[in-house]
């Protein structure tokens, strides 16, 4: 233990480090399912956080499977017709609404990430 350290101080740096870990996870079990199982499990289980912080948490694989979705119809939108063939012929207005609805979900995903980390610093517990 560090000199003028107390092991409350200790046990609350190493709460704020699975806290931050748990939030890593949700945010990267896209990677493998058993990351965010962990992750999720690791969520439920802390005091932490609030119920509503709990359901913000689980959202966010939510969100970046949302996001990845909308990404994969972005790309695949062509113009085709019977007269020709599949060509692209810029954005149309349904690509540009994928992508922003893809930008706008990434985005909710990283904002409630960020609160979560917040919330590891500024909880009243």
């Amino acid at each position: 233990m560090a000199i003028g350290m107390s092991t409350t101080t200790m046990g609350s740096k190493r709460s704020h480090f699975v806290d931050v870990l748990t939030v890593l996870a949700l945010f990267a079990g896209w990677i493998t399912v058993v990351v965010e199982i962990v992750g999720l499990r690791l969520l439920w289980s802390s005091k932490t956080w609030s119920h509503r912080d709990k359901w913000v948490g689980t959202l966010i694989p939510v969100e970046l499977v949302g996001a990845f979705l909308l990404l994969v119809l972005d790309s695949g939108v062509k113009n085709c017709s019977s007269q020709s063939p599949c060509s692209s012929s810029g954005p149309s207005t349904g690509n540009l609404l994928l992508l922003a609805l893809f930008i706008l979900t990434l985005v909710v995903a990283v904002v409630s990430a960020v609160h979560l980390v917040y919330r590891v610093f500024h909880s009243s517990s």
